[in-house]
């Protein structure tokens, strides 16, 4: 089951990157994230518009959440 799981996160990441590197004009900041949730790890993924006036903000707390999930 696991395996399948690492597949299947492997793939959907394969594909939304290819995606994004394909339409994004550079406007746009990918920040890519890991969430463990009960053993199982959650790949995740923040866009956001790189003149965001909140941008360093988001991004840590985009980080923080995901390091905080897989403590409790």
């Amino acid at each position: 089951m696991f395996v399948i799981q690492l597949i299947r996160n492997i793939s959907r990441k394969r594909k939304f990157d290819t995606w994004f590197w394909k339409y994004n004009d550079g406007n746009i900041i990918k920040e890519d994230g890991i969430a463990m949730i009960e053993g199982i790890e959650i790949v995740n993924a923040l866009l956001i518009e790189k003149h965001h006036p909140k941008l360093h903000e988001i991004i840590f707390a985009f980080k923080d959440l995901n390091n905080k999930v897989g403590d409790k």
